[in-house]
């Protein structure tokens, strides 16, 4: 692979000798705690090497790096691999960035770079002889936060096309429609009050508020929910909806209200998010959040969420919720809404 001078095209610029290749092998094969190198199979098949390499002068920093033989190329294997070592930095080695740089020239790089999510960071000076140092280098990254968005995105763009059969999401049956807009006119200041409705799904809470004169923003990080709600709301103007991560939502306030439903008890950092959710509201601005402890084991208690909101500085009150027509059926464990 080193010696194929195509390969080394946007590396060295020119074939590795092998004895050079052979020379640096130890470095290769070497654990770095749990980082390093790997190589790829398809079978008995050799089709290149990954990396993740700590960067010393930054903590919790790693660069990726790959190389395919030539007969391995046009095969999506880059990108399998380099995303199977950016879940790896996150999920097993606790990482808090991934970096990656290429040669601005080097188009078929930048898109792997990009169908992975990492956004262009900066450019430097290129470096001779390599093929089109004249146009430099381009550095890419991608934080922990924004990995998970990523990865949220695609767990529920598979669920979007279901979502709405629950009778809660849905809101298809008029008896759970009218439960929620009672729920929610009780918990929220009188329209046309301005909600920012984060982690919104297909839309259907967004849309209802919108019917009673509120000004909702929905944001949701799946693109497959959102093309749903935007369908949903036809041609009306509002409420507005945008592919966004719920925890960093792309909404500038002031807002009335942050409604947020099932969505904080999977969310890392938790009292931080409430700080910045907090930071959307205006001085009288309040939180509305629907939560649970549900009959599966996920979720949070009343009182995890209360200490939460306290931590943040945000005092809340609870609201049980254990009526049978918000959900459709008969429920035996914790739901609630809280106002903070």
């Amino acid at each position: 692979m080193n010696a194929d001078a195509e390969v080394m095209r946007f590396v060295t610029g020119a074939p590795v000798p092998a004895e050079d290749t052979v020379a640096s092998m130890a470095a290769w094969v070497t654990d770095q705690d749990g980082l390093g190198f790997w190589a790829g199979f398809l079978g008995d098949e050799f089709v290149g090497v990954w990396c993740l390499c700590r960067d010393d002068e930054r903590p919790g920093v790693a660069e990726l790096a790959y190389r395919l033989p030539r007969s391995a190329w046009g095969r999506g294997l880059a990108t399998e691999g380099a995303a199977a070592l950016v879940a790896h930095a996150f999920e097993v080695a606790g990482l808090e960035r991934v970096t990656a740089d290429t040669m601005t020239a080097h188009a078929a790089s930048r898109n792997v770079l990009e169908r992975l999510g990492l956004a262009l960071d900066s450019t430097r000076p290129g470096e001779t002889p390599v093929g089109g140092w004249e146009d430099g280098e381009v550095v890419y990254g991608i934080d922990r936060a924004a990995w998970a968005a990523r990865a949220a995105a695609s767990v529920w763009d598979a669920e979007a096309a279901d979502f709405d059969l629950a009778a809660d999401h849905g809101l298809t049956d008029p008896d759970v429609r009218a439960a929620w807009r009672a729920v929610l006119i009780d918990a929220l200041p009188p329209a046309p009050a301005r909600v920012a409705d984060l982690g919104c799904g297909t839309g259907n809470l967004s849309l209802l508020l919108a019917d009673e004169g509120y000004d909702v923003a929905g944001v949701d990080v799946s693109p497959a929910m959102i093309d749903r709600a935007v369908a949903k709301r036809g041609g009306r103007p509002t409420p507005s909806f945008t592919v966004g991560d719920a925890s960093r939502p792309p909404l500038t306030g002031p807002f009335d209200v942050v409604l947020c439903r099932h969505v904080l008890w999977a969310l890392p950092d938790q009292v931080e998010v409430l700080r910045r959710w907090s930071r959307l509201l205006g001085p009288a601005g309040r939180l509305v959040l629907v939560e649970g402890r549900w009959s599966t084991g996920a979720g949070l208690t009343a009182a995890e969420t209360l200490a939460l909101l306290a931590r943040a500085g945000r005092p809340g009150v609870v609201r049980p919720l254990p009526e049978p027509a918000l959900w459709g059926r008969e429920i035996t464990d914790e739901r609630y809404l809280v106002t903070a």
